[in-house]
């Protein structure tokens, strides 16, 4: 083995070890940490990825720890390579797997680059404050809104009426807890509306602390 590939495999494996423990911890910025590490440094990651989701074949998932963690290393999977993380989720339904990983990896693979492509968010720019309107290609538009505090995320009908909503909470590790409006459960986008939700839930949480940092 070459150095350089030596020195990449233990980039891979602390970048991975920081990854999972901020997802079984809930710590999202030692998480976000190791999750761009590896998006960075991309297929060369996969096998130890694939390995560290292996490790249990997830047929019975207790605590909360262990949903942050499977989810969050097929989101990173998905994230390098679509056809990767679909073998991997197909494996784990077949290993048996808790019915609740079954539903959220399939929820996680279920949105593709190519479905990302074909839809516009308008207006939500780099600094969140000012919120957006998420437009569908057939012109359905779904308005994004935080309160003052940014501690609420809302999508909403044309109509004013609340979708999904995201209520965050915790000063150091965050969190929040995802309300599902009946209107909304009916929705085919609603698996990405939620993730896309809690990517804006993540910026909304390092734009605030950037800002108490100063």
């Amino acid at each position: 083995m070459s150095v350089q590939g030596s020195s990449q495999d233990q980039e891979i494996r602390a970048s991975l070890k920081t990854l999972i423990r901020g997802l079984t911890q809930g710590n999202l910025e030692e998480g976000y940490e190791g999750y761009k590490a590896l998006f960075k440094i991309g297929a060369p990651a996969i096998p130890q990825i694939k390995d560290a989701i292996f490790k249990s074949n997830w047929s019975q998932v207790k605590r909360p720890n262990e949903i942050r963690y499977v989810s969050g290393l097929v989101t990173l999977l998905r994230d390098i390579n679509e056809v990767e993380a679909d073998a991997v989720v197909k494996q784990l339904i077949d290993n048996g797997c808790d019915i609740t990983v079954k539903q959220l990896v399939t929820s996680i693979c279920r949105f593709t680059l190519a479905d990302y492509l074909t839809y516009d968010i308008r207006g939500i720019n780099n600094t969140w404050s000012g919120g957006g309107t998420l437009e569908l290609p057939d012109g359905r538009k779904f308005p994004a809104t935080t309160n003052l505090w940014k501690i609420n995320l809302e999508f909403k009908t044309e109509a004013g009426e609340t979708l999904v909503r995201f209520k965050t909470s915790g000063l150091v590790h965050l969190s929040a807890t995802v309300e599902i409006q009946p209107d909304a459960a009916v929705l085919s986008e609603l698996p990405w509306v939620i993730m896309f939700g809690w990517y804006l839930t993540v910026m909304l949480y390092m734009d605030t602390a950037s800002v108490a940092a100063m």
